[in-house]
């Protein structure tokens, strides 16, 4: 981690330096407010509420995994030539800070989605009473989680609340930046928040009547705000990131906790690998189901145009499925 902090520093001072010699002309006042972005949520709430009035870009390429991404030197240019940069915060992008501190960009406005919220800490909704059995190990390997990813879960976006919050913020934000549009993106922004109203109403009556009320992830720990919203209780083979390795005790606990409670599915992420899902679902003579903790896309279905209200619509059916729901 520290190396890869020192290589983020350095590529920083570079493009500064670089980005210094080429252009500090002022930018016509017809121009599109230029908003970087690092994650899909944040660049469709950001799309939605600018509209034609914003160029948005998303810094992650097309199926690549969010927590391990590294910026490129190309990467850094296109924030410090932002107008906005917009990201999560609380430990999802260890690199955004550096980058910031070292703009040359004086004008640069920026949104820390996490700020906007309330935080739940990193596993303290994946606790259970099977857990008390190796509660020592499993300490451990919390404390080990918040060392490296930090305190607090990132994964905010999958609480539909949180992101009201966000598309007021970048309402705000983008009315500070072009005051003469502010009614535009306020309009625009209660536009979207009445879509993720209706889309907390499905969830809630969709949920509200399940057999069961534990669902397991035999990948990273990112469901721990959805779960809290509707009163269940997320288990997942990683931590908060999937570059942690589970320990064959949390495996075997997984396995036993799945065939006592008769749980019938185990879900897994398309942009990290089956094989935990499919093994913990073998052992467990259990089938496997997407649940998408959309923190990007597929190469074809960004092609496709998927939105982040799809996704979470697709999330619910599987919920339904899995926690066999009336």
């Amino acid at each position: 981690m520290k190396t890869k902090v020192i290589i983020v520093s350095v590529l920083i001072v570079a493009v500064v330096l670089v980005a210094g010699c080429i252009d500090n002309t002022p930018k016509a006042t017809n121009e599109k407010i230029k908003v970087v972005t690092t994650l899909f949520p944040l660049y469709e709430f950001a799309k939605e509420v600018g509209g034609y009035n914003v160029e948005v870009t998303l810094l992650l390429p097309p199926g690549a995994e969010a927590h391990t991404f590294e910026p490129k030197p190309s990467d850094i240019k296109k924030i410090n030539d932002a107008d906005v940069f917009l990201y999560i915060g609380a430990g999802m992008e260890p690199w955004a800070h550096d980058i910031v501190e070292g703009s040359n960009n004086k004008e640069l406005l920026l949104i820390d989605a996490s700020s906007k919220v309330t935080l739940i800490k990193s596993g303290e909704h994946e606790e259970h009473e099977h857990e008390a059995e190796e509660e020592h190990d499993h300490e451990s390997e919390e404390h080990e989680e918040e060392h490296q990813h930090g305190e607090y879960d990132p994964h905010i976006w999958l609480d539909f609340d949180n992101d009201k919050k966000i598309i007021d913020a970048i309402s705000q934000i983008l009315a500070q930046k072009d005051q003469k549009n502010a009614e535009f993106y306020m309009k625009n922004a209660q536009q979207y928040n009445a879509k993720l109203s209706s889309l907390n109403q499905k969830y809630s009556d969709g949920l509200s009547n399940c057999k069961q009320k534990e669902f397991i992830s035999g990948g990273h720990n990112a469901f721990a705000y959805l779960a809290h919203k509707y009163h269940l209780e997320s288990i997942s083979a990683f931590g908060v990131s999937p570059d942690s390795e589970p320990t064959p005790q949390k495996i075997k606990q997984i396995v036993d906790l799945t065939k006592e409670h008769n749980i019938k599915y185990i879900y897994f992420e398309k942009l990290v690998n089956p094989k935990m899902a499919e093994t913990i679902a073998k052992e467990a003579n259990a089938k496997t189901l997407v649940l998408n903790p959309a923190h990007n896309l597929l190469k074809e279905q960004f092609q496709q145009g998927v939105t982040f209200i799809y996704l979470m619509e697709e999330n619910l059916q599987n919920l339904k499925i899995g926690l066999e729901c009336e």
